[in-house]
C-alpha cells in the first residue's frame, strides 16, 4: 500500500524515522505501483503549500485521501527480506 515515511533531523546529515503515514484502503500487488501512488499524492498534497496553505493542510489533505498514521511501526529493508 502507499506509505509515506516522515524523518527527523537528528543530527547535522543523519536522520531518524518519526512516523509513517500509509493509505489502507489503496493495496498494490506490486511495490513500484504503491510507491508511485504515494509520490503522486504527496505532490498533490504539497500543492496545498504552494498556495500559501500551512504543514497542517498538507497533513489535513492527506488525510482526506485516505492516509492514516500507523503506530509501533517497523521499516523493512529490502536486505532484510532477503535468505
Amino acid at each position: 500500500m502507499p506509505s509515506l515515511a516522515c524523518l527527523r533531523a537528528i543530527k547535522k546529515d543523519e536522520w531518524k524515522y518519526h512516523f509513517v503515514l500509509v493509505k489502507p484502503a489503496s493495496v498494490h500487488s506490486d511495490e513500484d505501483t504503491a510507491v508511485s501512488e504515494a509520490e503522486k499524492d504527496i505532490s498533490n498534497a504539497y500543492q496545498v503549500k504552494n498556495i500559501g496553505g500551512t504543514d497542517g493542510e498538507i497533513a489535513i489533505k492527506l488525510k482526506q485521501i485516505g492516509y492514516i498514521s500507523v503506530d509501533n511501526f517497523n521499516v523493512v529493508r529490502k536486505k532484510s527480506l532477503l535468505a
